[in-house]
Order: structure tokens, then sequence, then C-alpha cells
């Protein structure tokens, strides 16, 4: 007996022995997402300020996720019609910048009647940096490499706790 196996080199199986892989997030909304990062890391660090306010930073970072450029060709495979073929020299070859996330919060605690209030501001993505998340990776596409998503903007949020 014979068998057929197709060697054709996919966005996210790119067949080669010990290479990197990359996986595709399920759930909606998640499009054409491949992640498959080399590292990340993060730090937090918590204050005491004077006149009661406590100060909080997190940092954290990322390497970006790799972009496994495509085109969308029949391969023979009498099993499958149109594939995605990766065309990229390795499914790393390109990757989107790292990753990197400053956020901030300032809180005052103080006696409110029978509880305690807490006034907070946090400052989110205090970089303001806007980062590409996606892009189009068909090079087939009149919007072939253009970001298709960026990190949100700096975002300051006010907020009051009270616990009783």
């Amino acid at each position: 007996t014979r068998s057929l196996q197709d060697p054709t080199s996919l966005e996210t199986e790119p067949l080669h022995d010990a290479g990197m892989m990359a996986a595709r997030p399920g759930g909606l909304g998640r499009g054409d997402v491949v992640v498959s990062g080399r590292w990340m890391g993060g730090a937090t660090a918590e204050a005491r300020l004077p006149w009661s306010l406590r100060a909080a930073a997190h940092l954290q970072a990322r390497d970006g996720f790799p972009i496994p450029y495509f085109q969308v060709a029949s391969t023979g495979d009498p099993t499958s019609g149109a594939k995605n073929v990766l065309i990229s020299p390795q499914l790393d070859a390109y990757r989107l910048p790292a990753l990197v996330m400053l956020d901030v919060r300032v809180a005052r605690e103080m006696a409110l009647g029978p509880g305690r209030a807490t006034l907070l501001v946090d400052v989110f993505n205090l970089g303001n940096r806007s980062t590409t998340l996606q892009v189009a990776r068909d090079v087939e596409l009149p919007a072939f490499g253009r970001p298709r998503e960026i990190v949100r903007p700096r975002l300051v949020r006010v907020g009051l706790e009270y616990r009783f």
C-alpha cells in the first residue's frame, strides 16, 4: 500500500524539525492572531507616599508574536482545497515589536462614617505606546503588512471605593 502525505509548509505548521511552533487562540473576535512568544516578564512595585498616599506600578513586557506571512494556494492535496501556505523562510523569521506596558495607581484611603473610602487614580499604558499587535499577513491582500490591531491608548480611570 502507498500513502500520501502533503509536505507543504503551512502558516502554523511549518514542518521544520525542532522548529518554532505557533498556536491560534480560539474564542470570539480572535481572528487572525498567531501566538508564540519567546520571552515574557513583569514586575510590580508599591510605595507609601506623604499625605497618606499609596502608589503602585506594574510593568509587563513580552516578545512580539511571529508574523507567518502566507499565500493562499492549491497544493495539489486531493484531501483538501486551498491552504494558507507559509512563504516566510521560518515561522518566526518576522516578528511584531516587543510589547511593553506600564500601568500606575495612586490611592488615598480615609475614614468616612462607619467605613473607609479610597480614592483611586489609575493610568493604563502610561507611556501611550501604540505597539502593533496584529498585521495583515496574506501577501496577496492590498492591506498586506498594515496594522490590524494596536495597543489601546493611554487611559485614565478615577474611582471611589467604600468599605464598611
